[in-house]
């Protein structure tokens, strides 16, 4: 999904390892400073653990103040060291034998102005929080995990989850697993509902002309998916817009954010088309290998638009231009997520090639009958998509799939 797929690579580089630890979920609470820019945090992380000799490695902001570590209700022992991760970061060591019934709490102070990057701003308006910014205590190498995340605030909160706000109380919830948790925090934020979907654009100092023509391009592809699949699995989704001209835009379970200045570019058109793709192309299991069958079918879907607002672009430009970009990369069937860090590009863009080419085999009408089919079906293993193969263009198109999956 993430469009920083270059700085997520470099997030494996350095931290994937074997590792016997396992995160299930988060459990957070943020107390704003109405009065300043500082939070607190509060985090209860529920993990399993297979092995009581290992030692518990978590990354965290370079500023933040660690106030204490606990588990249950005994005070936890921890050693605190600085290590390249994006930029200086913390880096915590905690002795798994300490941890009682695989909770950990964590409690910390922050600044936002202190969380700000280069590709990160945050002003009195806009504070934006995810794991560029190592804002929580994180360590991929433990795997995806869900969250939910309560926000002491009056302000606006937009999350990936769903979202649910009391009188002063905003809370966000995923139930999909992810390696991330991204917040936008906003005091003027405004908010376009798109039709009767629950598809919304949050955006604050943009002017409303910009709004329109994402606005426009939104319904256009979301009427065009329709056609092709049609109803999406689900309709929850934010598309957070900003104006600081950043470099990356990026996308978790419900959630986009991204930059769009005062124009809105090619690029930001093939985000979102990808984006919404996902209200079908989003029932494989993303800790898997298998997520290949959201992203790559979500990239194709986005390909298949481009195709029909773009003259220059037809299914043998595409086909040639994937083709240098996935020559050198890893098979897609079974790849390790977490050890290969090159598995977003293997999973969006190579599985996007092979969907590609099996259009070219078969032709545009039959494929899009296989597409709508898989998705009409719930189809959410490799397995069950090669049977559907073998459904419409027979065994011989099904055998050589699952060779290009492996090779």
């Amino acid at each position: 999904m993430s469009k920083g797929a270059s700085l997520f690579a470099l997030f494996f580089a350095v931290i994937v390892t074997v590792s016997a630890q396992k995160i299930n979920y988060y459990q957070g609470h943020i107390a704003l400073d109405k009065d300043t820019d500082r939070y607190q945090v509060q985090f209860t992380i529920d993990l399993d653990s297979a092995d009581r000799s290992d030692t518990l490695k978590f990354y965290l902001h370079k500023d933040a103040k660690l106030l204490s570590i606990i588990s249950d209700t005994a005070t936890v022992n921890y050693d605190i060291k600085t290590e390249k991760f994006i930029g200086d970061n913390l880096v915590i060591y905690i002795p798994s034998r300490q941890v009682s019934n695989g909770h950990l709490t964590i409690t910390y102070l922050n600044s936002f102005h202190k969380t700000t990057t280069e590709n990160f701003q945050n002003d009195k308006n806009w504070k934006e929080l995810n794991i560029y910014t190592v804002w929580f205590p994180l360590n991929l190498a433990y795997g995806f995990f869900e969250h939910t995340i309560t926000i002491n605030s009056d302000q606006a909160v937009v999350g990936s989850g769903q979202i649910s706000k009391n009188s002063h109380t905003s809370t966000v919830t995923s139930k999909i697993p992810s390696f991330d948790i991204p917040l936008i925090i906003n005091n003027d934020l405004r908010r376009r509902k798109i039709m009767k979907s629950d598809i919304v654009i949050y955006y604050d100092r943009l002017h409303d002309t910009i709004v329109d023509h994402v606005e426009k391009h939104i319904i256009k592809n979301y009427q065009a998916l329709k056609t092709l699949y049609g109803e999406p699995e689900t309709e929850m989704l934010a598309i957070c817009l900003n104006d600081f001209n950043r470099g990356i835009a990026y996308a978790r379970p419900s959630f986009v954010s991204m930059s769009i200045g005062n124009t809105f570019s090619k690029r930001n058109m093939k985000t979102l088309a990808h984006e919404i793709s996902h209200l079908w192309w989003n029932k494989a299991d993303v800790m898997s290998y298998e997520d290949w069958l959201n992203e790559s079918f979500a990239e194709y879907s986005a390909l298949l638009l481009s195709r029909s607002t773009n003259e220059s672009e037809n299914l043998t430009t595409q086909l040639e231009s994937l083709s240098r970009r996935v020559q050198k990369l890893a098979p897609i069937y079974k790849i390790d997520k977490l050890k290969n860090e090159n598995s977003n590009e293997v999973l969006t863009y190579k599985g996007a090639y092979l969907l590609l080419q099996l259009e070219q085999q078969v032709g545009k009408e039959i494929m899009i009958r296989l597409l709508r089919d898989i998705h009409k079906n719930k189809i959410t293993t490799t397995a069950e998509v090669i049977n559907s193969i073998t459904a419409v263009a027979g065994r011989d198109v099904s055998d050589w799939f699952l060779y290009e999956l492996k090779r």
